[in-house]
């Protein structure tokens, strides 16, 4: 007498452990992207001009690499860490953009070379801008049609209104503070809505 053929361990999980497990996975794996991004942190822009496109090459490789990891996490089909995933991503280009404006020139630099590195930072940085902008706007638009309104969905909105203003203006300052006749407003406050579909 043959016995039955063992049944994968996923076979035999409720949905709400498979549930349970996905978000671990996907919080697992948003932790993977992490680690090149503390590698593309200790790349530093304070190089000589022949040195920088090749050191900004390497940042931008770094990112990607990130990036790729943190995209993964949608496939997890876990909301929150999604959507913590597409913001990540946004976030790490707009630093990046912001670092490239914020980068001080080296004092020991010749007047020739602080010129050619302000000239090779700002073509970069325009590249990066539209990238973080692009991620951003692909970030937000992702979480809406998942129909996911969190903290992560909205700090993209804000992200898109401080990067692309004329797309995206910032939204206006709640009005829910002002007081209705002589009584405040009672307000409960929702940290985040996730529609099941």
């Amino acid at each position: 007498c043959s016995s039955p053929a063992p049944q994968p361990l996923s076979a035999k999980m409720s949905p709400a452990d498979k549930k349970t497990n996905r978000a671990w996975a996907a919080e697992a794996r948003y932790h993977e992207g992490e680690l090149p991004f503390r590698e593309y942190e200790k790349v530093s822009l304070a190089v000589k001009p022949s040195k920088l496109e090749k050191t900004l090459t390497k940042k931008a490789e770094l990112l990607e690499k990130a990036q790729s990891v943190y995209l993964d996490v949608v496939n997890f089909e876990d909301l929150k860490w999604a959507t913590a995933a597409l913001y990540r991503v946004a976030q790490i280009y707009d630093g990046f953009a912001e670092a490239l404006h914020d980068a001080p020139v080296p004092a020991e630099f010749s007047a020739d070379e602080k010129q050619a590195y302000k000239d090779a930072l700002e073509n970069y940085v325009i590249d990066i801008e539209e990238k973080a902008i692009k991620l951003a706007s692909t970030g937000y638009q992702k979480a809406i049609s998942m129909q996911v309104y969190n903290q992560y969905t909205k700090l993209l909105r804000e992200s898109l209104g401080r990067q692309a203003a004329d797309m995206y203006p910032p939204e206006r300052e709640s009005r829910a503070s002002e007081r209705s006749g002589d009584r405040p407003l009672r307000l409960e406050v929702v940290d985040e809505v996730i529609r099941d579909q």
